[in-house]
């Protein structure tokens, strides 16, 4: 099994575009997963954990799991055969110091200034 991630990068109009990106994701993932089709109507349900999952569309008995985030005109999807998290936050211009400053011990920020080129970075 394979995990996928998709990504909108565009105005969300409405929740009925949101969910018609979302279907679309949980439906290129089940042909290239090997699904057998016709493919039953998209039903989600929310697992032990609280995490989505598609009911009634598994694949070799496996259900789709899967989660999304959005910021502003960013909408990402990660989709998967196990309980799955995604986070995107848009970057934006912050003052680092003054919030270390009022939040963060002193060993804390001098960590946070020692790995400050690596927060900017994609984390998996």
């Amino acid at each position: 099994m394979i995990y996928q991630l998709y990504f909108y990068d565009g105005k969300i109009e409405n929740e009925d575009f949101r969910n018609s990106l979302r279907d679309e994701a949980i439906y290129t993932y089940l042909t290239d997963s090997g699904a057998e089709e016709p493919f039953g109507e998209i039903v989600i349900e929310k697992g032990e954990h609280g995490k989505p999952y598609v009911r009634g569309n598994e694949i070799n008995g496996i259900p789709v799991y899967f989660n999304i985030s959005h910021s502003e005109e960013l909408w990402v999807m990660m989709i998967g055969p196990s309980e799955v998290g995604v986070d995107i936050q848009k970057k934006r211009h912050c003052n680092f110091y003054d919030i270390s400053e009022r939040y963060f011990e002193d060993m804390e920020k001098a960590l946070q200034f020692t790995f400050r080129k690596q927060i900017n970075t994609w984390k998996c």
